[in-house]
Formats: C-alpha cells, sequence, structure tokens
C-alpha cells in the first residue's frame, strides 16, 4: 500500500475512508458466480437483495462405535446415520421455506468421519461436518437456526447420540435500493436489455456499502463455469450490455440531480 501512495497505518487505526454522507449511491456491475442466467439464457441480472448467512463451522456428533456385523439396528448409536438424517431433514426445510416463497439455500461443505480410525467394519462413533445457509431475508435465518437445532435435539434423544451443532456466525444481508432497483428494472425493459431480477448468492462490496446506509445497487453479468477459475467465461457482448444498462442508470441520476429532482 505504501508503494502504491496510500498510508496503511489510517487502515490500522480503523480511521473511516469513506463519509457516508457524501456518496448520492453506490452501483456496482459484476460477473454472477452461479449458473442461473446460463440456465436461463438470459444476459444481465438486476439483483433484488445480496444473501447473508449463518455459518455453523465445527458441527460434531458424537455416538458410539460398534463392530459392524455384530452390533443389532436397534442397539446401534451410528453418528454418520444421525448425520445423514439431520442432512435430509435441512433439505426438506429447504423446500417447505421455498414452497412458502422464502429464499434460502444450504450447503454441507464438510461431512466426514474420523480418518484415524474409521473402517469398513466399524460404526462410526463420531462425525464432523459444516453448515452454510444463506438467504435475502435474516429472520429466514433464525427461524432455520431454531428449526434445525429442533431437529438435532430430536434426532439425537432418538437415535442415542450427541448432536452439537456449536456457535454459528451471522454475516447481515446485503439491502437493495428499492428505488434503485425499480430504476434499473424500468430502465432494462426502455433500452432493450434483457434482464432477469435475482438474488445475489455471494457476498459483494455492495453489501458492505448498503450495510452502512448507502443507496446500493448491482448488475450481474452472465458468466459461465462459476467464478474464481480458470474455466469462467464471460461474453464480451453480455458486458456490453450490462455496462449500457449501467450507463443508463448514471445518467438518468446525474440528469435528476441537474434538475434539482
Amino acid at each position: 500500500m505504501k508503494e502504491a501512495g496510500f498510508t496503511p497505518e489510517r487502515i490500522r487505526a480503523r480511521e473511516r475512508q469513506l463519509s457516508v454522507e457524501r456518496i448520492r449511491c453506490f452501483f456496482e456491475l459484476h460477473i454472477e458466480q452461479g449458473p442461473v442466467l446460463v440456465a436461463k439464457a438470459i444476459p444481465v441480472g438486476i439483483v433484488t437483495g445480496i444473501r447473508g448467512n449463518i455459518r455453523y463451522r465445527e458441527c460434531h456428533i458424537t455416538g458410539r462405535y460398534g463392530h459392524a456385523g455384530a452390533e443389532p439396528r436397534e442397539t446401534r448409536q451410528d453418528a454418520l446415520l444421525a448425520g445423514v438424517e439431520l442432512v435430509s431433514r435441512l433439505e426438506q426445510l429447504w423446500v417447505e421455506h421455498e414452497k412458502a416463497e422464502k429464499d434460502l439455500v444450504a450447503t454441507v461443505g464438510r461431512f466426514h468421519t474420523d480418518t484415524e480410525v474409521h473402517t469398513m467394519t466399524k460404526i462410526p462413533g463420531e462425525l464432523w461436518f459444516s453448515l452454510d445457509i444463506r438467504s435475502q431475508d435474516n429472520e429466514v435465518l433464525m427461524t432455520v437456526d431454531r428449526e434445525i437445532r429442533a431437529v438435532a435435539r430430536e434426532i439425537g434423544e432418538r437415535r442415542g447420540v450427541t448432536i452439537d451443532l456449536g456457535e454459528f456466525t451471522n454475516s447481515l444481508p446485503g439491502p437493495i435500493d428499492k428505488d434503485h432497483l425499480a430504476r434499473l428494472e424500468r430502465l432494462a425493459g426502455t433500452i432493450g436489455v434483457p434482464a432477469l431480477s435475482m438474488a445475489s448468492g455471494a457476498g459483494h462490496d455492495s453489501a458492505v456499502f448498503g450495510r452502512m446506509g448507502v443507496p446500493t445497487a448491482m448488475i450481474f453479468i452472465r458468466n459461465e463455469h462459476g467464478s474464481h477459475n480458470p474455466d469462467e467465461a464471460m461474453d464480451l457482448a453480455d458486458f456490453a450490455l450490462g455496462l449500457k444498462l449501467l450507463v443508463a442508470a448514471v445518467e438518468e441520476i446525474d440528469g435528476e440531480e441537474i434538475d434539482g429532482s
């Protein structure tokens, strides 16, 4: 930072670099990091909200190790089967929230037994896993937290295991300004940019600005094969359409400022 002419001391001192009151709005143009626009054959997305998350990083199930051939089903305390049931019930909750038109996605990123002791002939006595649950609505996240903990208690009692989800971290959703969202949707139709209104599943700079109270909006550009990998592929024609929409919005806002409206 020093070589580029910046002062890292101000960052270490947590000195505010921008004044919210002086920022009219913040617009961000970004590739989509998921497959939605590609799957729907639409070049541009208009972000309706940036999903927050709750993350359980160190979930642990403790049961009892046993012999795979000698232990009958009714006496087993199988940590892995308890975990499998918990994950299945989480998916059921996901489906129920979707049917209620609630925004929600859930991912089990880690799911494993103890590599030092597990074998083909041993009933798993321990299991470790992680949960990443996201939504545009933090109330939905808190509801899922209560639901999945209740499910864990019920499964644990019935199967004779202890399911410890541990503490979770909660990153709040990033708000999108409703007026700017409506502006982008209207302008897309006016200037002929095919666009889909959709949630952002990943966090972005826009989420930070939005949470700070800056009126924020975001535009996605179709991008194949995800992001942060050598195979990601954005067509420049799609980029041009996203840029066209961004410029139209900025020019309209600039015109309103000049007119005093």
